[in-house]
């Protein structure tokens, strides 16, 4: 039982990965329910400490891909915000070298027929 719930493990694992590299996020809800599962599973077996050196690396790989795709996604929001603040003012800096907002003023386009 234990090699089966170990090889279920990597192959969980490798899923993730996978999922992680394609940018398939999705995909990560089902597989971390299956992770806990046969996690929970491995706690009631008597498994050897370098199979189970060997997963914690591959978990602590996966969790730093998470953590960069999170970094990515933050970054991105952070930059998407910027662009649609510097169309709502504009930064300059005055004559003492202070920055100065001003309000950008946005001209309503006028239709002709």
């Amino acid at each position: 039982m234990q090699h089966e719930l170990t090889t279920a493990l990597n192959e969980v694992l490798d899923a993730e990965r996978h999922a992680l590299l394609k940018a398939d996020y999705a995909e990560l809800e089902p597989l971390q329910a299956s992770k806990a599962k046969i996690l929970t599973q491995l706690k009631t077996t008597n498994v050897e400490q370098p199979v189970l050196a060997r997963a914690k690396d591959r978990m602590e790989g996966n969790q730093a891909l998470i953590s960069s795709a999170l970094a990515g996604i933050t970054n991105a929001q952070q930059r998407i915000s910027d662009l649609q603040a510097v169309q709502d003012r504009l930064s300059v800096y005055d004559p003492n070298g202070r920055i100065e907002i001003s309000q950008s003023q946005t001209k309503a386009l006028e239709k002709k027929a």
